[in-house]
């Protein structure tokens, strides 16, 4: 399969799992990951269904897959800041979040997830961190 139907079908299997169709979903996707393991999406999409079944460690270590191929996944990084986020390693979601602005600058505000907020951050750490040298 060409880049873009391993992209194609790893959406399509996703589909199935919002179709409650989980496992025929799981299965899709972890073959095209076996097969096609130089392709993010199918680690997105595995990533994703994680995510959504609320199994945190797991879809972490998807999307940890998919940034191996392309370290410029977008989702892939706003998913991994949601998460470290989410667990409290409020500094793993700013440097995410970090990687995130330097991929793409050109994003509204709104669109990077803002974490200075969140329970149990540290105001002080959020501009420490952001300044850190990002080397890709």
């Amino acid at each position: 399969l060409s880049p873009n139907d391993v992209e194609m079908a790893a959406r399509a299997a996703s589909a199935e799992y919002f179709a409650n169709n989980d496992n025929q979903a799981a299965g899709v996707l972890t073959a095209l990951a076996a097969r096609h393991p130089q392709e993010g999406a199918p680690w997105e999409e595995l990533g994703k269904l994680q995510l959504a079944a609320e199994d945190l460690d797991t879809a972490r270590s998807y999307f940890e897959e998919a940034l191996a191929v392309n370290p410029a996944d977008e989702n892939a990084l706003y998913n991994l800041a949601f998460i470290h986020a989410h667990q409290g390693n409020y500094d793993d979601a700013l440097r995410r979040t970090r990687e995130l602005h330097y991929y793409f600058p050109w994003k509204p505000a709104g669109s990077v997830p803002d974490f200075t907020t969140a329970p149990g951050m540290d105001t002080v750490r959020f501009p420490a961190i952001m300044a850190e040298p990002f080397t890709p």
